[in-house]
């Protein structure tokens, strides 16, 4: 331990609640000082600096309770001890050795400790120990967090006799996944696209990509939810980022640029390998003007502040999309998106190598060999096409700037039809100078991870494949709800207790193909809100998990809910009710979606072939001939809806440990009634005017996900009816099915009420195409249709059968 060191003092005189566990808490009294000690340490101060700032936010919601002045005061000194009256009590961040860490039980840079201080005669307090900067900032989140709770809980304990109770150690923390990540497509500009910018939010998300308030603020939520990695996502970002050397120099597009077209029409006839057309470029508008060295100075600094966030940055690609081709002002002739032609192979080379050069701070880089490319051609394969562009980038930036082995760049190769022994072969040069080998794969095998917490495609598929010694980076798919709030930790938990040890996981990074989870543009009920703020429960709930897998328990999760919603306090039946009527709404209504997809994305694996907020694909509304042919998820102990009405038409019992299309029907019934009558509940307990407006909006939509639900198990239950009708030749039950699917007509119009009340409607979402909730009513509608005629069918049948017997 470094013998001295620089010291930021906060001091806080104060009634201070310091929680120690769920069910303790500690009293400091009005005459007391609270310090907080910080290490000066200058890589990764800011980390600590972070944390302790949580420290004093929380210790403020104290004072503002008790409606005493929050005073603070910041010094910076050296010193090894700190003498404290017998009253005073101190919060010390030591930030030591890896061996002093290992020995005081922490076994990780971003794993942490909270001890009592000991063996001082005068004063008392807690002590933050890790060996990393990242740690402290935990290790400080989490404090300021049990302080946050108490306060919530209105417990006080006598400090003094509290602290002499307490546990030594009180906690001990390490990580459970190693890297948390968040995936993000970024819309730099119309003419260095991302994939799914043809839709509202990746339109509305151009400026904000060059927003550094955004990026502060996206980056502080980042690290309130312990992740500590963010991949940024491009078909080709280099020429917004880069200023390109001989002989691509002026290969750069200067300023920021949207297209003022039609993107509905776009949308529907362009795919996303082919964004940039001569249209896009035809009706270019100038929304920010920026040059080639001012766009590189802004990432530079988004890169810097997400490192004194401890997140790492990582920019991913799909290979061979060089859109500036067609500007015939910035593009020399001879780059195509020919795989053997090798002016595109030295001009991706370069974009690499500079890319690594120009941000010291760029933790890796990752492609995609499926994507866009031949398995062979001329001689030049997928994977070595690969290695002579992003692998010689590499080295040729290794070699540039050799001290970037002491970080190990990563390198993302996508599982994507890649021969990875190949690859493995290939990049060897590269591997032996320390490159972080990842292999980037979805987890389940669809874009949809809500939809079973165990999914089987990284068991089957990739695991086999994985060349030794090698770990997954999972890339884990949100392309299934954007709008509506979710909230269901026990989910997130059983997801990641069936993840694959850490011999074969790197880490987990979350986002979609589909949407741009930057600022919120449809949402009626915030205005220019963060994603990340918006969807904080979820947001939370995946990376504190990922984190700390201790946290699934229900009392800390009621202690979030009414520290955030403080307006619970108000509520008739108290505020631990109050927050357990929410938690159990919240948690039914979002296992919607997820007991929905379980039956279906086994046919509609990819993000364009299904959405579940608005039952509907790139083909349009998802009418019952489609949804009769659903396939579930691949697991063992599920029944097609197919499969169900061959067994009932053929008088077959399903057995009991089968889940079937009625149980699902139950279990959405059972899940909207529990979350209507809860949200009802908690609004009958709360006066109208103290409902703060997150928690209506929030209510709002568990309404929704509710009356979704709810439409989902009549659609299903009259498609199987209506089925079973026309294979058994039964008119009854074949009407039966008409009965219900114009049962199913009232209740999506009651969704659509609901979504479009609260949401932008129609919206163009990037890869499924346009999701209008009225609109949709017609199919609904048709849906009836189709069932009359077939049902007529088949009762002209059973009359002609009766009239020749």
């Amino acid at each position: 331990m470094s013998a001295t060191w620089d010291r930021l003092y906060l001091v806080f005189p104060a009634i201070l609640f310091c929680a120690v566990r769920s069910s303790e808490a500690i009293l400091v009294t009005p005459s007391s000082a609270v310090q907080i000690h910080v290490p000066g340490f200058r890589d990764g101060h800011a980390r600590a600096i972070f944390g302790a700032n949580k420290l004093v936010q929380a210790i403020n919601k104290v004072h503002l309770h008790h409606m005493m002045d929050a005073v603070a005061t910041i010094t910076i000194e050296e010193s090894t001890s700190v003498n404290l009256t017998s009253d005073g009590v101190v919060i010390q961040l030591d930030h030591v050795t890896e061996d002093i860490a290992r020995y005081n039980g922490v076994v990780h840079h971003e794993g942490y400790i909270i001890q009592k201080l000991s063996n001082r005669s005068h004063g008392y307090g807690l002590r933050i120990v890790s060996s990393g900067m990242s740690g402290l900032m935990y290790g400080s989140m989490r404090l300021a967090e049990m302080i946050e709770h108490q306060c919530s809980m209105f417990k006080t304990i006598p400090f003094v006799a509290r602290l002499n109770e307490m546990a030594f150690p009180i906690v001990v923390r390490r990580p459970n996944i190693f890297r948390r990540g968040l995936k993000m497509n970024v819309p730099l500009d119309a003419r260095t696209p991302s994939y799914g910018d043809a839709g509202d939010s990746a339109q509305h998300n151009i400026p904000t990509m060059w927003n550094m308030t955004f990026w502060e603020k996206y980056l502080d939520s980042m690290a309130s939810h312990h992740y500590n990695f963010l991949s940024l996502w491009s078909l080709d970002p280099w020429s917004s980022i880069i200023r390109f050397q001989a002989p691509f120099e002026g290969m750069h597009v200067d300023d920021v640029m949207r297209s003022d077209i039609d993107w509905i029409d776009f949308n529907k006839h362009n795919t996303d390998t082919a964004m940039v057309t001569q249209e896009v470029l035809d009706h270019l508008v100038t929304i920010q003007h920026l040059s080639i060295d001012e766009k590189i100075n802004f990432w530079r600094s988004v890169m810097s502040y997400a490192n004194d966030r401890g997140i790492s940055v990582m920019i991913v690609t799909w290979n061979i999309f060089v859109f500036p081709i067609l500007n015939n002002e910035t593009s020399p002739s001879g780059v195509n998106i020919s795989q053997v032609n090798p002016v595109t192979k030295a001009w991706v080379r370069q974009a690499v190598n500079r890319t690594f050069c120009t941000y010291p701070l760029l933790a890796g880089i990752g492609t995609d060999p499926g994507e866009r490319m031949n398995k062979g051609a001329a001689g030049s394969t997928k994977e070595e096409w690969i290695w002579e562009t992003y692998g010689l980038g590499i080295q040729d930036a290794l070699q540039a700037q050799p001290q970037r082995n002491l970080t190990k760049p990563v390198l993302l190769i996508r599982q994507n039809s890649a021969n990875l022994s190949r690859i493995i072969e290939l990049f060897d040069p590269i591997l032996q100078l320390g490159v972080d080998f990842v292999v980037g794969a979805k987890y389940a095998h669809n874009a949809h991870m809500f939809g079973s917490t165990h999914p089987s495609f990284a068991r089957d598929s990739v695991l086999p494949i994985l060349p030794p010694n090698v770990k997954a980076l999972w890339c884990l798919r949100n392309d299934d709800m954007f709008n509506f709030r979710w909230g269901n930790p026990a989910y997130v938990s059983e997801y990641y207790a069936n993840m694959p040890a850490d011999t074969y996981t790197d880490g987990i990074h979350i986002g979609a193909d589909g949407y741009v989870f930057a600022e919120t543009w449809a949402d009626k009920t915030v205005q220019k809100q963060l994603e990340i703020e918006k969807h904080w429960y979820n947001f939370k709930a995946w990376g504190l998990l990922a984190y700390d897998s201790t946290m699934n328990n229900e009392t800390y999760w009621l202690n979030v809910l009414v520290t955030r919603f403080p307006e619970l306090q108000h509520s008739n039946m108290g505020a631990q009710a109050a927050a357990s009527l929410l938690q159990t709404g919240w948690t039914n209504a979002s296992r919607v979606v997820p007991v929905v997809n379980r039956m279906v994305v086994g046919s509609w694996i990819n993000d364009f072939q299904w959405n579940p907020e608005g039952c509907f694909s790139r083909s349009g509304y998802t009418g019952i001939a489609q949804w009769a042919k659903a396939e579930p998820v691949p697991e063992n102990n599920l029944t097609s809806f197919a499969d169900y009405v061959t067994a009932m038409v053929h008088g077959r019992p399903i057995p009991p440990y089968m889940y079937n299309p009625v149980d699902m029907i139950l279990d959405l019934r059972q899940a909207a009634d529990i979350s209507n009558r809860s949200a009802r509940a908690l609004e009958a307990s709360l006066a109208d005017a103290d409902i703060g407006s997150e928690l209506r909006a929030t209510l709002h939509d568990i309404k929704t996900f509710a009356a979704l639900g709810l439409y989902y198990a009549a659609k299903t239950e009259g498609t199987i009816e209506w089925q079973q009708g026309i294979q058994s030749k039964n008119s009854t039950t074949c009407e039966k099915g008409v009965q219900s699917l114009q049962a199913a007509i009232s209740l999506w119009k009651q969704y659509a009420m609901l979504a479009s009340e609260a949401y932008v409607s129609p919206q163009l979402l990037g890869r499924v195409g346009l999701m209008d909730w009225i609109g949709f009513t017609n199919g609904t509608m048709d849906d009836v249709a189709t069932a009359k005629q077939s049902c007529a069918v088949v009762q002209m049948l059973e009359t002609s059968a009766k009239d020749i017997n």
